[in-house]
């Protein structure tokens, strides 16, 4: 799991630095010295990274206050016998620990309430990463945008041949842009394939648009706006991946912890099987890392 989310996230950094030194050539190339075409390209990367920082840490939080107002109303409907008990009616430990379940006394839930609490939990863990995963396709979406205006003003500038060549490219190119939306849910064991058409459509459909918009009236400052606010996204996502994979992280070693004093307990055996498995963590991370940039390299240069 953690070698797919450092590919990803190798491929969305390649995808960055690639939308970054488009829109730096096009503002060198093509745009008029008054629009100071260079500067506007970091602002807009910044107020971009900042203005969906923001927005999808108020919408996680939104929809996770929502499930717990949601439980809470529950349980305040429902009979004491089939309450939590006073010890454990804190919605953040179920939150934090996920095993809780496993680990409560019958005594503490009813039968009945175990299936609610279930939903409860199921709930809190599939929102970080269904968010993460939707943020992934808005910011390939936004980078899929200016190659679209890309192949539209190829067929504006009578380079048919040209535009059918990046057609080609990019469909190659953005196969392997898929398995960055799909890695976060991959943690979930969950099969959503509603969501996953509406994100391959999020990601896929403003390269239709732009090729629209680039074949009718193309002009060089939309083109770094469009490409400038999807490296923005793209790296706004990047930081969100680090910041999820250094809490899986840190959650697997504490969990080896935990197994290790077990296993110390009660067999040797377990212990080392385990000690083996996840040894060094890192080394998935670093070889998933350097693969996306490979894989977005080779795929780049059919472009």
């Amino acid at each position: 799991y953690n070698f797919f989310l450092s590919l990803t996230a190798g491929l969305l950094v390649f995808l960055g630095i690639d939308a970054f030194l488009e829109s730096n050539e096009i503002a060198a190339n093509n745009l008029a010295a008054v629009f100071n075409g260079q500067l506007l390209i970091p602002v807009i990367i910044i107020v971009t990274f900042l203005s969906l920082l923001f927005l999808s840490e108020y919408f996680t939080k939104r929809a996770e206050s929502k499930i717990s107002s949601q439980y809470k109303q529950d349980s305040r409907s429902s009979s004491e016998g089939q309450m939590l008990n006073p010890n454990n009616n804190s919605i953040s430990k179920i939150k934090s620990s996920p095993k809780l379940l496993k680990n409560t006394r019958p005594i503490d839930i009813t039968v009945g309430r175990e299936d609610e609490l279930i939903q409860v939990v199921d709930k809190h863990e599939i929102i970080k990463p269904l968010t993460l995963s939707l943020m992934i396709a808005i910011g390939i979406g936004l980078h899929n945008l200016g190659e679209g205006l890309a192949i539209g003003a190829a067929v504006l500038l009578g380079e048919i041949a040209l535009s059918t060549f990046l057609i080609i490219g990019f469909t190659i190119h953005n196969t392997t842009e898929g398995l960055a939306i799909v890695a976060p849910l991959a943690k979930t064991g969950r099969l959503m394939i509603k969501r996953l058409i509406y994100m391959g459509l999020i990601a896929g459909v403003p390269t239709i648009i732009g090729t629209w918009i680039g074949g009718f009236v193309y002009t060089p400052l939309a083109s770094i706006i469009f490409i400038s606010i999807g490296a923005g996204a793209i790296f706004q996502v990047v930081y969100a991946l680090a910041i999820w994979m250094s809490k899986s992280l840190k959650q697997q070693s504490n969990a080896n912890f935990e197994n290790r004093k077990i296993g110390e307990k009660e067999s040797n055996t377990k212990t080392g099987l385990l000690t083996s498995q996840e040894k060094n963590p890192n080394t998935a991370i670093i070889a998933g890392f350097i693969t996306g940039l490979l894989i977005m390299y080779i795929t780049g240069l059919l472009v």
